[in-house]
């Protein structure tokens, strides 16, 4: 958002849900949740992008409906479980 509250830049997600952000130094990860009135496989995803262009380089599949929220570890967590 600009400094008069206008809307400087959007990004769009298809037709999914979006729930959760998390952001680090060169990323925002946005959780996608599946389409909650489609029936279906699970179909949630995480969209990472770009923190300085916003464009969209991956989506990590998440064998689930719904994200609820977002949370970064550290790698060592990650690496125990």
């Amino acid at each position: 958002f600009a400094d008069d509250g206008s809307r400087e830049h959007s990004v769009t997600f298809g037709d999914g849900w979006t729930r959760g952000l998390a952001v680090d130094d060169d990323h925002l990860y946005v959780g996608i949740s599946a389409h909650r009135e489609r029936p279906g496989p699970p179909a949630s995803e995480v969209a990472i992008l770009d923190r300085r262009t916003l464009q969209e380089l991956r989506r990590v599949p998440v064998p689930a409906r719904e994200i609820w929220e977002l949370i970064l570890v550290p790698q060592e967590l990650v690496a125990s479980a």
